[in-house]
């Protein structure tokens, strides 16, 4: 009588075998950037908003997102980029590849039940202010002003023409606007809140930047190419981009603001007594001017 015995061999792995098997596998095609639906947004405690988040490339080896919050007493978020309004005060929600790449993506909530932080935009004494949205038509670009309004949304992003080189703006209590109340679909959107590079996939839009054609000498002010291509630009806060579907812009690499306005009215004679500051002609502040051409109160003066 023979007694058959079977030997079953399970392989064992170590956790570095593991991890090491995955990190080759998210090398393959690692996320290259993370775009929220929004970089900031108010909800009222005890209120919600979804964030959704696009990921490119859209075959990323493994595109799973981990979210959380730096303030979890302010707002929550769950896996799904659900976040939860728990008190008063601001948080930032962050979505991170898990595939080892690094790339996130952010958010600042603000939570509370005060009026929305819309503004109404207001010139300089005897200066005027115009208000634009902006869109493109095959190759041009088109400035639409705001008749009779220059208000503009929280979060929105604006082209103020003044004719003076400072404005103020003051809050609009209880106001809810959105750029869809003044009938204009604007391509100008707002940057992020912290600087960072915004990307678009081939074929979807371009980007462009507000810049000067020639930094140097300051001249041609319009929208350009963030990058060889237009699908990626460096953002900084408080800025705007136009993002353009390709099937409006081609591959038209800018777009110049023509003609550029100067807002000087003539040359007058030396001012004496005046409170106004003076700038030289390339818009730099002067305390105490020499002999030349100066600007002040939007005109030219000269100093002998």
């Amino acid at each position: 009588m023979y007694l058959r015995l079977h030997i079953l061999i399970i392989p064992v792995y170590s956790s570095a075998d593991v991890w090491r098997d995955m990190t080759i596998r998210r090398i393959e095609t690692p996320v290259t950037s993370i775009a929220l639906n929004v970089d900031d947004t108010h909800i009222d405690t005890d209120g919600s908003s979804q964030l959704t988040a696009t990921i490119t490339p859209a075959d990323a080896t493994l595109p799973t997102l981990y979210w959380s919050s730096d303030n979890p007493k302010v707002a929550s978020v769950d896996q799904n980029g659900l976040v939860h309004g728990l008190s008063d005060g601001e948080a930032t929600i962050t979505a991170k590849a898990i595939d080892g790449s690094g790339v996130v993506a952010t958010c600042t909530v603000t939570v509370g039940n005060g009026p929305a932080t819309d503004v109404e935009l207001h010139p300089a004494a005897g200066a005027t202010l115009t208000v634009y949205d902006v869109t493109v038509s095959g190759t041009t670009l088109v400035l639409t002003p705001r008749e009779g309004s220059t208000k503009v949304a929280r979060g929105e992003a604006v082209l103020v023409k003044t004719s003076y080189s400072t404005f103020t703006a003051s809050p609009l209590s209880g106001s809810e606007l959105t750029p869809a109340d003044y009938g204009t679909t604007t391509l100008l959107l707002a940057t992020p809140s912290e600087a960072q590079t915004v990307s678009c996939q081939a074929g979807e839009a371009k980007l462009y930047r507000l810049t000067y054609y020639d930094i140097n000498e300051k001249t041609g002010l319009g929208f350009y190419w963030g990058n060889n291509d237009g699908t990626q630009i460096k953002a900084k806060p408080g800025k705007g981009y136009l993002k353009v579907p390709t099937s409006q812009a081609a591959e038209i690499k800018g777009f110049r603001i023509n003609p550029l306005p100067t807002h000087v009215d003539g040359i007058d004679a030396e001012v004496q007594g005046s409170d106004e500051p003076i700038y030289d002609l390339s818009g730099r502040r002067v305390e105490n001017p020499t002999s030349g051409i100066y600007l002040q109160n939007n005109k030219k003066i000269i100093v002998k």
